[in-house]
């Protein structure tokens, strides 16, 4: 599994679509893809996966795998969020509570970052 970076990637791909042009099994396309998709703006896939067939075919494989990456993600950001909201009541510290109340901010930024993505991933196969 990849790790979800904080802002997706505004890189070269070349990396990547160096080892899809070298993936020999459908697994291994599959991987280069999904890294692909995780990790690097629609833009600078989008046209590689809908001018091969064989690609675009992968996408709800692609799909599936990414969006499971994303609910689990969620819910990990979601139950910290749960023991955030406790730790909260618990607190008498201002500077304590302030520090968390960032850290929550943050988390519930990460859930809005991650629902934007989910559909963008589901648009995937409204191309």
């Amino acid at each position: 599994m990849y790790k979800m970076a904080r802002k997706v990637k505004d890189v070269n791909t070349d990396t990547i679509l160096e080892k899809l042009k070298n993936s020999f099994t459908e697994e291994d396309i599959l991987k280069n893809l999904v890294h692909l998709v995780k990790l690097y703006k629609q833009e600078q896939y989008r046209e590689i996966i809908y001018s091969n067939p064989f690609y675009k075919s992968l996408i709800p494989d692609i799909q599936k795998e990414i969006l499971e990456d994303l609910d689990r993600v969620a819910k990990s950001i979601n139950d910290e969020i749960s023991a955030i909201d406790i730790d909260l009541k618990k607190i008498g510290n201002k500077d304590s509570e302030k520090q968390l109340k960032l850290i929550k901010k943050d988390c519930l930024s990460l859930i809005y970052e991650i629902d934007e993505r989910k559909k963008e991933i589901e648009m995937l196969s409204q191309y």
